[in-house]
């Protein structure tokens, strides 16, 4: 039973940050609408309007950030799996004429590299 308790306290973790995170792009796209309508009329935007957008869009930014995870943090766990099949050099010549490569000027450049 204690893992079905674990797993439903994920669960619901994952729930509220999930309306968390949907509450706070709710807010951001509100805000953006507002500043669309101030920018649409032809009277004077005042600017204590503008920084309270501005200062409400940051803290909805901040907030967000804090419930998705940042791209740079994300840990990638596995395997790689790289099968290597060793060719004949008439083989690889095949394979690049058929690639519509010249072999020779490829391998001279490649022993180029190489010195």
């Amino acid at each position: 039973m204690p893992n079905v308790q674990a797993y439903r306290e994920i669960r619901e973790k994952d729930r509220r940050d999930k309306i968390s995170i949907t509450k706070h792009l709710k807010k951001l796209v509100d805000i953006q609408g507002q500043i669309d309508v101030l920018l649409g009329r032809d009277t004077e935007i005042h600017n204590g309007r503008v920084g309270a957008l501005r200062l409400s869009a940051d803290i909805s930014l901040r907030l967000l950030n804090k419930r998705l995870p940042d791209l740079k943090a994300i840990e990638v766990k596995g395997k790689i799996q790289h099968t290597h099949a060793e060719m004949s050099r008439i083989e690889m010549d095949g394979v690049l004429i058929q690639a519509g490569i010249e072999p020779e000027t490829t391998f001279k450049r490649l022993k180029s590299v190489n010195e």
